[in-house]
């Protein structure tokens, strides 16, 4: 499935969207006490001062024939994932209380929801979040754009759920099941399935049939999947028992599948790997030209569950 999404960070207390504000025409920053580069926020739109916001598109899968969507969390919720600010200067109080740049600051990550806006007692709830703008879902060789809400989001993994709601039932895609992840080895054949945005896209034209917009001609494109082959170039795992029998001897930042399917781009995330058997292993998630990874389905599945983290 294709995913179009356009969003915004907002102030809570306000309901009004967030820009970062520039100075002397450069993006201005802030150090926090904890010594990380903030963007200078503001709930005012100000000369030169740009939106927190974007708009991107992925892919996705479904998994209920009542209409749940797999795909990652970047795609889905981009705000709880890193967003590239450009380089700009650093402000700081001089003696006369008197805002005044100090230093250059290169181009740098950033999460928008753990904003400094955001920094409120444990458990409260957060002043910024993220909203959509747009959330929509259309169907392999479909034209029709379907609205979509965000339904679960990982806190773990770039994993996420959102859901469409349909007059038919939607036919889910088979997933392996959990014990497939001690099974998958490095040289397993497998295929991704995506809408990369270096594709060229197939377009539709249709005249309008409506009396009240006689004459109307709508354009819109038709998204196509790019089927992608590869193999599993490597296993990682966030734990493993060592030779040694021990599990704190190592350390891995994450567990993934390492792909050999390299022709592929921004606009696969989310979009779904085949083992040879026809059965979801994975959520492709990340990739240059040279790599490419994707997060085992035993996280996705963990997503779908409920479960207590208290016995």
């Amino acid at each position: 499935m294709y995913i179009e999404v356009s969003w915004k960070l907002i102030d809570l207390a306000s309901g009004q969207p967030l820009y970062h504000q520039s100075w002397e025409g450069k993006p201005a920053y802030v150090r926090t006490p904890k010594g990380d580069l903030e963007p200078v926020l503001t709930a005012q739109a100000q000369k030169n001062s740009v939106p927190i916001g974007g708009s991107h598109s992925g892919s996705g899968f479904a998994v209920t024939e009542n209409g749940f969507i797999l795909t990652n969390r970047h795609v889905a919720a981009p705000w709880k994932a890193y967003q590239m600010l450009p380089a700009g200067v650093r402000l700081e109080l001089n003696q006369k209380k008197e805002l005044v740049a100090v230093e250059n600051v290169p181009q740098h990550r950033w999460y928008p929801e753990k904003s400094v806006w955001s920094q409120t007692p444990l458990g409260e709830q957060k002043p910024v979040a993220g909203r959509h703008d747009r959330l929509e879902v259309t169907f392999a060789n479909n034209k029709l754009r379907i609205p979509a809400k965000l339904a679960r989001v990982s806190d773990e993994h770039d994993v996420a759920l959102i859901k469409v709601d349909t007059p038919a039932a939607v036919k889910p895609t088979v997933l392996a099941p959990e014990s497939s992840y001690e099974d998958v080895r490095p040289g397993d054949p497998i295929t991704v399935l995506g809408y990369p945005g270096v594709s060229p896209k197939v377009f539709f034209a249709g005249k309008s049939k409506d009396m009240l917009d006689p004459g109307g001609m709508n354009i819109v494109d038709i998204p196509v999947p790019t089927v992608t082959p590869g193999a599993i170039g490597k296993v990682i795992r966030g734990t493993v028992t060592t030779a040694g029998g021990g599990k704190d001897d190592y350390y891995s930042a994450s567990d993934s599948y390492q792909l050999t399917a390299n022709a592929t781009g921004p606009g696969n995330s989310g979009g779904p790997v085949f083992d040879d058997r026809g059965r979801v292993i994975g959520l492709f998630y990340a990739g240059n030209p040279t790599i490419t990874f994707a997060v085992p389905i035993k996280f996705a599945k963990e997503l779908m569950e409920v479960k207590a983290v208290l016995q």
